[in-house]
């Protein structure tokens, strides 16, 4: 039946040529992978039926990511580590799933902060300005004080590690702290290292995959 199906989530990563997928590209490649691993997932209603998948963000087209996450609804049967090994086997190039979770029943999560690594950045200017208590910028044609959506931050050689609130009222990117900043974008290179959720229950999900500095 299928209020049996209990709720996974599927954590994965999209790196390599797979960086260069649209979201509608990333849902599509991602349904066709449960289809061909032949998992007992929740489908939708109606003649076109379609794997029943949540993305709680969506990573633009062209940015590197070591922690995406979907979630899906699995009937009784196989085991997280089975999901996951299944799921893997039919996924293309550059979609790497690495460990999957359960959700009790009735819990939600939703996103409260995401992690990046910049590389190429320098200290001068950019410690200051994150440093600062306002940090006053336009982004999608309003004000806001990214200094409110900042989580956290450290640099070293040339890299920035940042953390970014997800709210209710919005949230930013690291391009805004760089443009805040005085500095170019395009000059520096951008991954999506991190996520961290609240459920339901009042607990705390943190995932963080950052890569060694020495890479």
């Amino acid at each position: 039946m299928q209020n049996t199906h209990r709720r996974v989530l599927v954590w994965f990563r999209k790196e390599g040529v797979a960086k260069g997928l649209s979201h509608r590209e990333l849902m599509d490649a991602m349904e066709a992978a449960f289809r061909a691993s032949r998992l007992p997932v929740r489908m939708s209603e109606g003649a076109t039926r379609k794997v029943k998948l949540s993305f709680p963000t969506a990573l633009p087209q062209g940015v590197a990511s070591r922690m995406e996450v979907v979630e899906v609804a699995v009937a009784p049967g196989p085991t997280m580590r089975e999901v996951c090994e299944r799921l893997a086997a039919e996924l293309p190039e550059g979609l790497v799933a690495f460990d999957a979770d359960w959700l009790y029943s009735g819990e939600r999560v939703r996103v409260t902060a995401i992690a990046w690594a910049v590389r190429g950045v320098s200290r001068a200017g950019l410690e200051e300005l994150l440093g600062s208590d306002s940090i006053p910028a336009e982004r999608r044609g309003r004000e806001v004080d990214l200094a409110k959506l900042l989580a956290g931050w450290s640099m070293d050689d040339g890299r920035l590690w940042i953390s970014i609130r997800w709210t209710d009222a919005g949230t930013a990117r690291p391009e805004d702290f760089l443009r805040a900043a005085g500095l170019d974008p395009a000059a520096t290179t951008i991954e999506k290292t991190g996520m961290t959720f609240r459920t339901t229950f009042g607990e705390t999900i943190q995932r963080d995959d950052a890569p060694d500095p020495g890479k």
